[in-house]
C-alpha cells in the first residue's frame, strides 16, 4: 500500500489518460497503476486528478457482451472531465491573481511549445521579492502587454499546459506571481511576437524573455 506522500501527480494522471485517449497506452497496466493508489485512507488534496484516476483504476474492467466495459469514447470524457476541471481551477486562480479574464486563444504557438522554449528565453532578471513588479514593469517595457494590458497566459503543469492560451486584461491590483504561490507561468503578447517566462529556481525567480520572428 502506499504511502500517502507518493499519491500520484496531477500531470501522472494526465499523462496516462491521454496515452489511453491517444491510442498508445496499455489498459491493462494503466489500470494497475492507478489501482495502487486506491486505498481508503488516501488523503485526497486534488479531486479533480482523483476522479479521474479513479475512472483509470477501472479502465480493463470486463463485460459480458463485449471485451471492455469502457472504450474511447468514455476515455475522451474522463479527460474530457479533468480539462474542465483544470480550466475551471485556472478561471479562479487569474481571477484571484487580479486578471480578468477575456476569453481563450489558439491560434498562436501552443503553450506547450512555449514551455518548452523557455531556455531559449534571455535571462532579463533573477530577483526574490517583488517579483510582479519586476515582470510587469519588463513586461510594458518590452512590448508584451497591449497598451490596456492584455497578453495571453499559461500556468505550468501538462494538464494546464494543453488547455488553450487565456486572454486577459490585467485589473487594478494584479498579483500573479504572488497567487501562483511558487509555480512558473509563461505570458504571450497577444500577437505571439513576445514570450516571457517566471520561473521559481533555487537562486530566485528567473524572468526569461524572448521575441519571436
Amino acid at each position: 500500500m502506499p504511502h500517502r506522500s507518493e499519491f500520484p501527480s496531477r500531470d501522472e494522471v494526465f499523462g496516462h489518460l491521454r496515452a489511453l485517449v491517444e491510442g498508445h497506452g496499455n489498459r491493462d497496466a494503466i489500470a494497475s497503476w492507478a489501482e495502487r493508489y486506491m486505498p481508503d485512507d488516501q488523503e485526497v488534496t486534488d479531486w479533480p486528478a482523483w476522479d479521474a484516476l479513479q475512472a483509470l483504476a477501472g479502465a480493463d474492467a470486463p463485460t459480458t457482451d463485449r471485451e471492455w466495459l469502457y472504450g474511447q469514447e468514455d476515455f475522451e470524457d474522463w479527460l474530457a472531465r479533468l480539462m474542465s476541471a483544470v480550466q475551471g481551477e485556472r478561471g479562479e486562480l487569474l481571477r484571484r491573481a487580479g486578471l480578468i479574464a477575456l476569453g481563450t486563444v489558439d491560434d498562436v504557438v501552443a503553450p506547450a511549445v512555449a514551455w518548452e522554449r523557455r531556455r531559449d528565453g534571455e535571462i532579463a532578471e533573477v530577483v526574490d521579492i517583488a517579483v510582479d513588479a519586476a515582470w510587469l514593469r519588463l513586461a510594458r517595457e518590452r512590448g508584451l502587454s497591449t497598451a490596456d494590458g492584455e497578453f495571453l497566459i499559461s500556468t505550468a503543469g501538462a494538464a494546464e499546459q494543453a488547455l488553450p492560451w487565456a486572454r486577459v486584461r490585467l485589473g487594478e491590483w494584479p498579483r500573479v506571481a504572488e497567487v501562483v504561490e511558487g509555480r512558473a507561468f509563461v505570458a504571450m503578447a497577444v500577437d505571439g511576437a513576445r514570450v516571457c517566462w517566471v520561473v521559481p529556481e533555487d537562486h530566485g525567480v528567473t524572468i526569461r524573455f524572448a521575441a519571436r520572428s
